[in-house]
């Protein structure tokens, strides 16, 4: 399978989806969602945003991080899932 960069304009409509597209919404077996999960991790523990953040001004954050032209994007493979753009 042949391996090209994007168009600017798929670029865009990639970073759109998953703007939108947000965490999986299915419970762990701790009954958290990946939201929850990485909420606590980045908020909570690592303090990578402010104290008082809400849930959903951290989705709502990273959603504009993933839309803002002056982010970069990096992408991996994590358990057979994934792949570079």
């Amino acid at each position: 399978m042949g391996v090209r960069a994007l168009m600017h304009a798929e670029l865009q409509e990639v970073l759109a989806h998953v703007a939108q597209a947000g965490f999986d919404p299915r419970p762990d077996k701790r009954g958290r969602t990946n939201a929850e999960a990485h909420y606590r991790k980045h908020v909570e523990r690592f303090r990578e945003w402010p104290p008082g953040t809400t849930l959903e001004t951290y989705l709502e954050s990273a959603r504009r991080v993933i839309l803002d032209r002056r982010s970069s994007i990096f992408t991996s493979r994590y358990a057979g899932y994934g792949s570079s753009l």
